[in-house]
Protein backbone atom coordinates (compact mmCIF):
# COMPACT_ATOMS: atom_id res chain seq x y z
CA UNK A 1 0.00 0.00 0.00
CA UNK A 2 1.12 3.42 -0.94
CA UNK A 3 0.02 6.75 0.96
CA UNK A 4 -0.08 10.15 0.34
CA UNK A 5 -1.83 12.07 3.30
CA UNK A 6 -2.23 16.17 3.51
CA UNK A 7 -1.95 17.86 7.08
CA UNK A 8 -3.33 15.72 9.88
CA UNK A 9 -3.54 13.14 7.57
CA UNK A 10 0.17 12.71 7.69
CA UNK A 11 -0.04 12.55 11.52
CA UNK A 12 -2.65 9.40 11.30
CA UNK A 13 -0.83 7.38 9.20
CA UNK A 14 2.49 8.05 11.34
CA UNK A 15 0.57 6.98 14.32
CA UNK A 16 -0.37 4.02 12.83
CA UNK A 17 2.53 3.40 12.24
CA UNK A 18 4.56 4.01 15.26
CA UNK A 19 1.93 2.32 17.44
CA UNK A 20 2.30 -0.80 14.78
CA UNK A 21 5.86 -0.79 15.07
CA UNK A 22 6.55 -0.10 18.53
CA UNK A 23 3.85 -2.81 19.36
CA UNK A 24 1.57 -0.72 21.08
CA UNK A 25 -1.10 -2.49 22.79
CA UNK A 26 -2.71 -0.13 25.50
CA UNK A 27 -4.34 3.04 24.14
CA UNK A 28 -6.95 5.84 25.76
CA UNK A 29 -9.51 4.36 23.44
CA UNK A 30 -8.44 0.18 24.84
CA UNK A 31 -7.69 -0.70 21.49
CA UNK A 32 -4.33 -1.57 20.69
CA UNK A 33 -3.05 -1.56 16.91
CA UNK A 34 -2.22 -4.30 14.42
CA UNK A 35 0.20 -6.74 14.91
CA UNK A 36 1.53 -5.40 11.53
CA UNK A 37 1.08 -2.95 8.22
CA UNK A 38 2.03 -2.84 4.57
CA UNK A 39 2.55 0.39 3.53
CA UNK A 40 5.85 0.48 1.24
CA UNK A 41 5.53 4.23 0.84
CA UNK A 42 4.16 7.58 2.18
CA UNK A 43 4.15 10.85 0.76
CA UNK A 44 2.75 13.80 3.57
CA UNK A 45 2.10 17.31 2.32
CA UNK A 46 2.52 20.22 5.06
CA UNK A 47 2.51 17.70 7.73
CA UNK A 48 2.87 19.35 11.36
CA UNK A 49 5.86 17.10 12.42
CA UNK A 50 6.43 19.48 15.59
CA UNK A 51 3.44 21.27 15.51
CA UNK A 52 1.19 24.20 14.00
CA UNK A 53 2.14 27.50 13.92
CA UNK A 54 1.93 30.45 16.36
CA UNK A 55 -1.10 32.09 13.74
CA UNK A 56 -2.17 28.45 13.23
CA UNK A 57 -2.76 27.82 16.83
CA UNK A 58 -4.44 31.79 16.91
CA UNK A 59 -6.51 30.73 14.31
CA UNK A 60 -7.31 26.99 16.41
CA UNK A 61 -8.29 29.78 19.61
CA UNK A 62 -11.30 30.97 17.54
CA UNK A 63 -12.28 27.45 17.76
CA UNK A 64 -10.93 25.48 20.41
CA UNK A 65 -11.48 21.37 20.18
CA UNK A 66 -9.25 18.60 20.53
CA UNK A 67 -7.53 18.43 17.38
CA UNK A 68 -6.53 21.86 17.85
CA UNK A 69 -4.88 21.31 21.54
CA UNK A 70 -2.83 18.36 20.10
CA UNK A 71 -1.49 20.55 17.09
CA UNK A 72 0.31 22.66 19.99
CA UNK A 73 4.33 22.43 19.72
CA UNK A 74 4.69 19.83 22.95
CA UNK A 75 1.60 18.85 23.59
CA UNK A 76 0.83 15.41 25.16
CA UNK A 77 0.03 13.99 21.66
CA UNK A 78 3.28 15.25 20.50
CA UNK A 79 5.70 14.17 23.58
CA UNK A 80 3.53 10.55 23.74
CA UNK A 81 3.74 9.96 20.13
CA UNK A 82 5.32 11.73 17.42
CA UNK A 83 8.55 13.76 19.53
CA UNK A 84 8.66 11.37 21.94
CA UNK A 85 11.49 12.33 23.72
CA UNK A 86 14.01 9.69 25.61
CA UNK A 87 12.45 6.41 23.49
CA UNK A 88 14.78 3.86 23.19
CA UNK A 89 14.49 3.25 19.70
CA UNK A 90 14.17 6.59 18.14
CA UNK A 91 13.99 5.31 14.48
CA UNK A 92 10.60 3.32 15.45
CA UNK A 93 9.06 6.90 16.08
CA UNK A 94 10.64 9.46 13.80
CA UNK A 95 10.84 7.12 11.34
CA UNK A 96 8.41 4.08 12.17
CA UNK A 97 8.79 1.57 9.20
CA UNK A 98 5.74 -1.21 8.12
CA UNK A 99 6.27 -4.87 7.76
CA UNK A 100 7.51 -4.81 4.33
CA UNK A 101 9.46 -1.50 5.29
CA UNK A 102 8.13 1.91 4.40
CA UNK A 103 9.88 5.03 2.27
CA UNK A 104 9.09 8.24 3.73
CA UNK A 105 9.03 11.91 1.91
CA UNK A 106 8.35 14.96 3.46
CA UNK A 107 6.86 18.07 1.45
CA UNK A 108 6.57 21.53 2.61
CA UNK A 109 6.28 24.85 1.65
CA UNK A 110 8.06 28.53 2.62
CA UNK A 111 4.52 30.20 1.71
CA UNK A 112 2.56 28.18 4.31
CA UNK A 113 4.03 29.56 7.50
CA UNK A 114 0.56 30.30 8.82
CA UNK A 115 -0.40 27.50 9.28
CA UNK A 116 2.23 24.81 9.13
CA UNK A 117 6.82 26.17 9.08
CA UNK A 118 8.66 24.01 6.81
CA UNK A 119 10.71 22.69 8.63
CA UNK A 120 8.14 21.22 10.63
CA UNK A 121 6.70 19.95 7.75
CA UNK A 122 9.78 18.15 6.82
CA UNK A 123 10.66 17.33 10.54
CA UNK A 124 14.25 19.02 10.18
CA UNK A 125 14.54 17.88 14.24
CA UNK A 126 14.10 14.35 14.15
CA UNK A 127 16.90 11.98 15.09
CA UNK A 128 16.63 9.48 12.18
CA UNK A 129 15.25 11.43 9.17
CA UNK A 130 13.18 10.71 6.38
CA UNK A 131 14.71 9.47 2.37
CA UNK A 132 13.15 12.67 1.14
CA UNK A 133 12.40 16.04 1.89
CA UNK A 134 11.13 18.68 -0.20
CA UNK A 135 10.86 22.52 0.42
CA UNK A 136 8.84 25.14 -2.25
CA UNK A 137 10.43 28.09 -1.93
CA UNK A 138 8.86 31.24 -0.73
CA UNK A 139 6.94 32.93 -3.52
CA UNK A 140 5.76 29.75 -5.10
CA UNK A 141 1.91 30.73 -3.45
CA UNK A 142 1.61 26.89 -2.05
CA UNK A 143 -0.23 27.47 1.25
CA UNK A 144 -1.64 25.10 3.21
CA UNK A 145 -4.86 24.66 1.40
CA UNK A 146 -3.47 24.65 -2.03
CA UNK A 147 -0.38 22.28 -0.76
CA UNK A 148 -3.53 19.41 -1.43
CA UNK A 149 -4.87 21.24 -4.75
CA UNK A 150 -4.67 19.20 -7.64
CA UNK A 151 -4.81 22.28 -10.03
CA UNK A 152 -1.18 23.40 -8.88
CA UNK A 153 0.00 20.89 -10.62
CA UNK A 154 1.03 22.57 -13.61
CA UNK A 155 4.18 24.57 -14.37
CA UNK A 156 7.32 24.54 -12.20
CA UNK A 157 8.16 25.67 -9.07
CA UNK A 158 11.05 26.56 -7.25
CA UNK A 159 12.08 24.02 -4.85
CA UNK A 160 14.89 22.35 -2.53
CA UNK A 161 15.59 19.07 -1.70
CA UNK A 162 17.26 15.95 0.11
CA UNK A 163 17.52 12.80 -0.13
CA UNK A 164 19.19 10.36 2.61
CA UNK A 165 22.46 9.80 2.15
CA UNK A 166 23.45 12.08 -1.20
CA UNK A 167 25.40 14.17 0.74
CA UNK A 168 23.31 16.62 1.87
CA UNK A 169 22.24 17.47 5.46
CA UNK A 170 18.49 16.22 6.07
CA UNK A 171 18.85 18.34 9.49
CA UNK A 172 20.03 21.85 7.59
CA UNK A 173 18.27 23.13 4.42
CA UNK A 174 21.29 25.43 3.85
CA UNK A 175 22.99 23.13 1.35
CA UNK A 176 20.54 21.45 0.14
CA UNK A 177 20.08 21.20 -3.96
CA UNK A 178 18.12 23.56 -5.62
CA UNK A 179 15.65 23.05 -8.62
CA UNK A 180 13.06 25.56 -10.57
CA UNK A 181 11.27 22.84 -12.00
CA UNK A 182 9.77 20.92 -9.56
CA UNK A 183 6.27 19.62 -9.95
CA UNK A 184 2.90 20.31 -8.10
CA UNK A 185 2.73 19.27 -4.37
CA UNK A 186 -0.09 15.75 -5.97
CA UNK A 187 2.37 15.12 -8.65
CA UNK A 188 5.65 14.94 -6.55
CA UNK A 189 3.76 12.90 -4.01
CA UNK A 190 2.52 10.51 -6.44
CA UNK A 191 6.21 10.35 -8.40
CA UNK A 192 7.18 9.42 -4.53
CA UNK A 193 5.03 6.74 -4.00
CA UNK A 194 5.11 5.67 -7.56
CA UNK A 195 8.65 5.76 -8.92
CA UNK A 196 11.52 4.40 -7.09
CA UNK A 197 14.01 6.50 -9.39
CA UNK A 198 12.18 9.61 -8.67
CA UNK A 199 12.73 9.68 -4.96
Amino acid sequence: MDVVAHSMGGLVTRLALVGTANHVTSTTSGKGFPPFLYIEDVATLSTPFWGASDLGQTFCSISPDVQCNQMKPGSTFYTSWINRPGASNRVGWDNPQSAMGTDWTLIGSEDDDFMVPEESAVDLKASFHASHKLVYRAGSGLDHSQMSEITTGRGNYAARWCDLGSGCNPANWTGWPQTGVAKGPLIEAAKAVQYASAY
